[in-house]
């Protein structure tokens, strides 16, 4: 399973994306998939389920903001509790 740390630009989603590949989380920049944007085009960081908590908190750590974080599960996603 996947999780989804959404981001409304492409900076700050790589931003993201080298914070947590300093920490040994793998993850990858990827476009949102629609139906996780809020507003127009966005970005996320896609990372397996497991290293979602470690990933919030190296970005809370780092302070570089995201928006919601969501995880899939099959064809669905729902909002991850953080």
């Amino acid at each position: 399973m996947s999780a989804y740390i959404v981001f409304p630009t492409l900076l700050q989603a790589q931003r993201g994306f080298y914070a947590v590949s300093r920490k040994g989380i793998p993850a990858q920049v990827v476009k949102a998939p629609r139906s996780l944007e809020e507003k127009g085009c966005a970005y996320a960081l896609r990372l397996a389920e497991k290293w979602r908590g470690d990933a919030v908190a190296c970005l809370s750590d780092d302070r570089i903001r995201h928006g919601r974080v969501f995880v899939r599960r099959g064809e669905k996603y729902r909002e991850a509790e953080e």
